[in-house]
């Protein structure tokens, strides 16, 4: 598979990222908390390699990250819901 390809399926998973994003942040603002696990989202789940991307689930549900490792630039992108842990590459500094 040539480097276009492979860059194509990268941008693609990032519009999946993004689309499970959003439905995360609809189930929150009725719920007020992510959901545990990605199970009840009818959405596609797979990164740009077809594995499952990664989900975790901070504070009680109050933050949430999906994340999935970018083979073309070696880097895992990230899209941070919520409150996020300092621990967390996305989190902040508490204030």
């Amino acid at each position: 598979m040539g480097s276009y390809e492979k860059k194509w399926q990268i941008e693609a998973a990032k519009i999946r990222q993004l689309r499970l994003g959003l439905a995360l942040e609809l189930i929150k603002r009725k719920t007020g908390r992510y959901p545990l696990d990605l199970s009840g989202l009818d959405l596609p789940k797979e990164d740009a390699d077809g594995k499952p991307m990664k989900y975790e689930v901070f504070g009680e549900g109050r933050g949430a990250c999906l994340e999935f490792d970018s083979k073309v630039n070696s880097t895992t992108v990230h899209f941070g819901l919520g409150e996020l842990p300092e621990k967390h590459p996305l989190g902040e500094a508490p204030k």
